[in-house]
């Protein structure tokens, strides 16, 4: 008999035996044991040992059998790898569509200007909307759209005069050397620059007359009398109103040296800044502008600020 059939008949008679020890156990009691007279078949130990003997001996012949006949088990297929994914929100594009009328300018400067003003029956109107003022006019016999602010590029070239409006001194220079040495290490400064002295010069005496200038330094003294000033910067001829930045913003200065609607912060900042209790906004439009500045009027939320000021700046 070859070493394969003898591994199959062992084989047979371990599950043989395997199959006996799983059947119902008929083994007698101890009770019962005790009651009849033991033989020399009752030994516990025989099954045990004949079952070892047949498992030492199928492991002997699994041993010399030949490689072409591998044992093979079956291993249980391992469940697929799941991915983690994560779920995106859902984003929804809204395409926005814009009509202008046929007559817009085809020419713009660096940053498009947003406001315009317009003619009406009953005046003239501002808006920041081109095609809004476009269609106003439309039909209007003697009516056109004018551009009223509008962004201009920066300008590097050499500027011919600089005002310190609050520093150590406030003055007109020529020199930038003498501006820092005015305003390097102070706080709360104000100054600017000019493309001409004539420029500056009625920078600094807009200022002046309005009590908008300041030495940071200075003890706190009475204020000198100021000029009355409209409620908008825009109602005059304002040397200042011309520094606008590309914000195209509206301030209202509520509590101030001079509280009014302002189209630049340079305004603002000599009418506030530094100055105790003071309250400024900023906003997109000039009628939105005076439309608050009213509503405060009427509140009583409008209050003038002393400015500080030394005592012989004017002698």
């Amino acid at each position: 008999m070859s070493h394969t059939q003898t591994s199959n008949y062992e084989d047979v008679q371990i599950v043989a035996l395997l199959a006996s020890l799983n059947e119902p156990d008929h083994t007698p009691s101890r009770s019962q044991l005790s009651q009849r007279p033991r033989t020399p078949d009752d030994s516990p130990d025989y099954e045990d040992t004949e079952i070892l003997a047949l498992i030492s001996s199928f492991n002997d012949a699994a041993l010399d059998e030949p490689a072409s006949h591998p044992r093979v088990f079956p291993v249980p297929p391992s469940p697929p790898l799941r991915t983690p994914s994560r779920r995106l929100p859902p984003v929804t594009l809204q395409l926005q569509s814009h009509t202008f009328p046929a007559n817009r300018p085809h020419t713009s400067p660096s940053c498009t200007p947003i406001l315009y003003r317009y003619d009406t029956p009953t005046g003239q109107e501002y808006t920041t909307d081109w095609a809004s003022a476009g269609s106003a006019t439309q039909g209007v016999a003697g009516t056109q759209v004018q551009i009223v602010s509008g962004s201009r590029k920066k300008d590097r070239s050499r500027k011919a005069a600089y005002v310190v409006f609050c520093g150590r001194k406030f003055e007109v220079f020529l020199k930038w050397d003498d501006v820092q040495a005015h305003v390097s290490g102070v706080s709360n400064i104000i100054y600017h620059s000019y493309k001409s002295l004539s420029e500056a010069q009625a920078a600094f005496d807009y200022a002046v007359a309005r009590a908008w200038v300041r030495n940071c330094y200075a003890p706190l003294v009475a204020a000198i009398p100021r000029l009355p000033t409209p409620a908008s910067s825009l109602d005059t001829l304002n040397p200042l109103s011309g520094s606008q930045a590309c914000n195209h913003k509206w301030y209202v200065v509520y509590r101030g040296i001079t509280p009014g609607v302002y189209r630049s912060y340079l305004e603002v900042q000599l009418n506030a800044l530094s100055i105790r209790g003071s309250l400024h906004e900023s906003l997109p439009s000039r009628t939105e502008a005076l439309e608050k500045y009213a509503r405060a009027c009427a509140q009583g939320e409008v209050a003038e600020v002393p400015p500080p000021y030394l005592d012989d700046v004017f002698s």
